[in-house]
């Protein structure tokens, strides 16, 4: 990926991707990461990419980890429309498990953390700026904002990462390039088959800090910084004799976006009738559970008698519905925010002050729907 410089309140993602084009990983430097990847014969893991594209680094990923016997799902996240689809098709058309979200990675996903057992890490490059104390603007790298929202997604202890970076942000963001050292253990580091991008190739696993709390790989830092400052340099991936073995994993619980997008709602009305099936076996389980009918139904949030709305809303019920109205294809989201304040309390004499702390967690729910309606054309509707 190319570097980019972008200055100004509210710069997100998409403004990035508008300003970089598209940069895929080079398919020589995957072909070489995939040839250390080693996998027992039956092995369920699932892989993740926060920035997936056409699904250029976990298409190659899959299809080594299967040949080799196991058992993978993919997953990823991408906001450009066009690619997404284009992701979304091969999943389909080649039949892999997995989901691809149509969303900012930054702002618009609710996932699970700790369940990938190899996730690639090849964010859009550059530096935007944001307010910060006193309303000045400080400068942020965005690919400090994704690691620190997705590196959580690695299974910890056992999870690789594939952090694939340019050299130059290692000095201009020390702090990121310290958030590595503390997040990887047993890493190797390599140049990237295409020198022309400037990339190296970090490899290694995820630590698991509720053992390793205190873990800080100095060497790793030591040489990430001396590269980007042009001291020293490492092999090229296509030299490399490394091996790391691709553990077990499960399926994310949660991996979801906040927006329904015109893109998603027809690759969601493309998958069809299992997606209807699932829908109308969730409102059934859930109608018996809120009348007292049935057994170890799991509840959702919020689930009271005429409270449909709402648990469509959290996004328990996502799916098609058919009434007297019409045929709707449902969507919910519900997103937490939590506001902080501070104020000060006397006694009733007006003495003994102290500070009060508080912190206000609100739910916004909503609902998208489109109507499919034979006959009539589709409109997309949220209801807030």
């Amino acid at each position: 990926m190319n570097e980019v410089k972008k200055v100004g309140r509210g710069f997100r993602q998409d403004a990035n991707i508008a300003n970089l084009g598209y940069w895929p990983t080079d398919q020589d430097t995957m072909y070489h990461v995939t040839r250390m990847l080693e996998v027992d014969e039956g092995v369920e893991t699932a892989i993740f990419d926060c920035s997936c594209g056409k699904l250029d680094a976990l298409k190659v990923v899959y299809e080594k980890l299967q040949q080799d016997g196991a058992k993978v799902s993919a997953y990823g996240i991408e906001l450009h429309a066009e690619r997404y689809n284009e992701a979304k098709t091969i999943l389909r058309e080649q039949a892999i498990p997995g989901e691809v979200l149509h969303a900012d990675a930054l702002h618009d996903v609710s996932l699970s953390e700790g369940w990938a057992g190899l996730s690639i890490f090849n964010p859009p490059y550059g530096e935007l700026s944001r307010p910060g104390a006193d309303d000045e603007e400080i400068k942020v790298r965005l690919e400090r904002l994704f690691w620190t929202q997705h590196i959580s997604r690695t299974k910890k202890g056992t999870g690789i990462t594939v952090a694939i970076l340019p050299t130059q942000l290692f000095v201009r963001d020390v702090s990121m390039t310290k958030m590595i050292a503390r997040h990887f253990t047993d890493a190797k580091i390599y140049r990237a088959a295409d020198a022309s991008y400037n990339q190296v190739v970090i490899i290694g696993y995820r630590v698991d800090n509720t053992t390793n709390r205190n873990h800080f790989d100095h060497m790793l830092a030591e040489t990430l910084l001396a590269i980007g400052e042009g001291r020293a340099d490492v092999p090229n991936i296509a030299q490399a004799q490394d091996l790391f073995e691709v553990l077990p994993s499960k399926a994310p619980q949660t991996f979801t976006c906040f927006t329904l997008t015109d893109e998603m709602a027809q690759n969601i009305l493309q998958d069809g009738s299992q997606n209807v099936e699932a829908c109308r076996q969730q409102i059934i389980n859930h109608s018996l559970r809120a009348f007292g009918i049935g057994e170890n139904i799991p509840s959702v949030m919020p689930l009271r008698d005429g409270h449909v709305p709402a648990v469509l809303a959290s996004g328990r019920l996502n799916g098609r519905i058919e009434t007297e109205l019409g045929v709707f294809l449902f969507r919910g989201k519900a997103k937490k925010t939590i506001t902080a304040s501070t104020r000060y309390e006397a006694d009733d004499k007006g003495r003994n002050e102290r500070q009060v702390f508080e912190r206000i967690h609100r739910t916004q729910t909503a609902v998208t729907y489109i109507d499919i309606t034979p006959g009539r054309e589709i409109a997309l509707t949220q209801v807030i």
